[in-house]
């Protein structure tokens, strides 16, 4: 009888992808600035991969306006707003992974340790990630739950393991300090007027600065913000009412038509 002799310790290993849930676009376009087709500022529950495959751009992520081009990427944490910025009606080419990951797995500490959202992928990263990416579509037609498995945890070992990230931006000092002020502090900014007064600055200096940079209006920007805070705080335990005046909203009214319109869903069912 077969006996094992020197095996060390066993133990049990957390299965890292259970109830995950996942999509995957890949988009190849003639887009526009002025599309107005589709909401440009996103904002929804789910980690984000963004890899740009087409000439330079911009990517509003943050707080920040990144200069992006072939090979890079966007990681987004769940209720950042963020966009893609186009100055032109341009050709444009990306992969979009949505995932949707439970609190405390292996994957969420993974993708919580990448402190940058900026990814920036060498020709063989980036080669390697298209694959992954063009595997996993194939995948997903033959409802191969298995394989799937082994590329998304292949994805995230890629941007873990993936070592030249940097920030890369090119914002005027201006536009940067507002767009940070609105990332940390939408809360306390009443209003586009209110912003204009914390920065010194004019209302059609405001507007052209964000027309010019990012194609949606101050306002549009720090509305999305102040929801996405609410959205938050309704998941972490606030009442509607209390996540309404914490994320700087004064009509309760108000701020539950603007959620629904946003989230599809009033904060209360966005709670339950």
């Amino acid at each position: 009888m077969y006996e094992p002799i020197n095996i060390p310790e066993l133990r049990s290993v957390t299965d890292a992808v259970s109830n995950i849930r996942f999509a995957l676009v890949h988009s190849q376009k003639v887009s526009s600035p002025d599309d107005k087709s589709y909401d440009p500022l996103h904002l929804h529950p789910y980690w984000e991969l963004y890899l740009h495959l087409f000439d330079e751009a911009s990517f509003l992520a943050n707080g920040h306006l990144y200069s992006v081009k072939k090979g890079d990427g966007i990681l987004t944490a769940p209720g950042n707003p963020h966009m893609l910025v186009l100055n032109a009606p341009t050709e444009t080419e990306h992969y979009c992974l949505w995932l949707d990951v439970p609190e405390n797995t292996p994957i969420t500490d993974a993708l919580r340790s990448l402190s940058l959202p900026f990814i920036h992928f060498d020709p063989n990263q980036l080669n390697k990630l298209c694959l992954i990416f063009s595997e996993t579509e194939k995948a997903t037609e033959a409802n191969d739950s298995l394989y799937l498995s082994s590329l998304l945890l292949q994805t995230i070992c890629t941007l873990r393991d993936t070592a030249n990230s940097s920030e890369l931006y090119n914002t005027p000092p201006l536009l940067q300090q507002i767009l940070t002020d609105i990332n940390e502090s939408c809360a306390e900014i009443r209003n586009v007027k209110h912003l204009c007064e914390r920065h010194y600055t004019s209302p059609s200096t405001l507007n052209r600065l964000f027309q010019k940079h990012i194609h949606v209006s101050p306002h549009t920007l720090l509305e999305s913000h102040k929801l996405a805070l609410a959205a938050r705080l309704l998941l972490n335990g606030a009442s509607v009412m209390d996540a309404c005046m914490r994320s700087g909203f004064s009509d309760c009214s108000h701020f539950i038509v603007l959620f629904k319109r946003k989230f599809g869903v009033t904060p209360h069912q966005y709670k339950s």
